[in-house]
């Protein structure tokens, strides 16, 4: 690629306000209704807060096939939160220099790639703005953040939406299975993760500036570089983290309603769930949390909605329907 040619694709990626037209809104893929096992086994070594595992009942929603990218937040709310100078220059070095080899994990920049840098509030926003785009009701009250699941626009997945969503009718560790070395297939992680830290950081958490590293960089990847779960949705696990609405406590699980939890009323933290780039692993239970005003290079989100209520109802007759002869089954909640 030419050097005009770079200054071109950088220059696509400065902010320009452009309103969501029907061809561009986003692929979404309809999850259907269903019961499936939440959390992770005691003895997993990251189990840590996802216990203890517990049944639950999630109705029928939509959800972006992939997660928010950086085209399209800039096309509806006309800036890209990834483009920082910093990460503008490494990605333009990276494609004129292929010899080019950074040492630290790589934010790249362009239209194709999960926009990154966004606190919760940042992807609520987007969440109405998308909803507004498209003459749709928003779910988030912008003064008290609260929102409102009877509308019918855009949110961020519920924790339960999240991993039910994720499994797609799997009970193991990762949604193809339990061998982590199929995990490379779907998720973009960083293999070299413990290593980096333990080599740069040791055991005290102590920098250690003069350390020599010739192992590849974990970088973002473009959505959809993976493989997608057996749902049809792409980078669930790796690549960025991913807002969930919840506010995260650590023993929710002991209490958490058994159809539709929507997490706990308040708190100081919202959940990010999928793990990234910057993880050394990434199994379909493990959560983390973090401020809701912060804004970090690896946590991006996607946006869901409801299935339509005449939809919904049909969708959730013929799941009751497809069940096999027997005990009248008590997986199905309502609303």
């Amino acid at each position: 690629m030419n050097k005009k040619m770079i200054g071109l694709a950088l220059l696509a990626m400065l902010p320009s306000v452009v309103g969501l037209k029907a061809a561009d809104r986003p692929e979404m893929v309809r999850i259907p209704a269903g019961t499936f096992i939440m959390g992770m086994a005691d003895d997993d070594v990251y189990a840590n807060h996802a216990k203890p595992r517990h049944k639950v009942y999630v109705s029928s929603f939509y959800m972006d096939k992939y997660e928010v990218t950086q085209g399209e937040y800039r096309k509806l709310l006309g800036k890209n939160p990834a483009a920082t100078k910093k990460n503008i220059e490494i990605t333009k070095k990276l494609i004129e220099d292929k010899s080019f080899k950074p040492i630290c994990p790589i934010i790249m920049v362009g239209d194709n790639y999960p926009v990154v840098n966004v606190s919760w509030y940042d992807a609520a926003k987007f969440c109405n703005a998308r909803s507004r785009a498209e003459g749709l009701e928003p779910c988030y009250d912008e003064k008290t953040w609260e929102c409102d699941f009877s509308k019918n626009g855009y949110r961020l997945p519920t924790e339960a939406e999240w991993e039910y969503a994720c499994r797609a009718g799997s009970a193991t560790k990762y949604f193809f299975g339990d061998d982590k070395k199929k995990l490379i297939e779907y998720a973009n992680y960083w293999q070299c993760s413990e290593d980096f830290y333990m080599a740069f950081y040791g055991k005290y958490g102590c920098y250690d500036p003069d350390v020599k590293w010739d192992k590849p960089a974990s970088r973002l990847l473009p959505v959809g570089s993976k493989k997608p779960n057996k749902w049809g949705l792409y980078d669930m696990l790796g690549n960025a983290c991913e807002w969930c609405d919840d506010w995260h406590v650590n023993d929710y699980y002991k209490k958490s309603p058994k159809n539709n939890p929507r997490g706990p009323e308040k708190g100081e933290y919202k959940v990010v769930r999928g793990d990234s780039f910057f993880s050394s692993d990434a199994p379909c239970g493990s959560r983390g949390y973090t401020p809701p005003d912060a804004r970090r290079c690896y946590i991006g989100f996607r946006c869901v909605r409801n299935a339509p209520k005449d939809e919904k109802k049909e969708t959730e007759k013929k799941d009751v329907k497809d069940k096999k002869p027997g005990k009248k089954s008590k997986d199905i909640g309502e609303d």
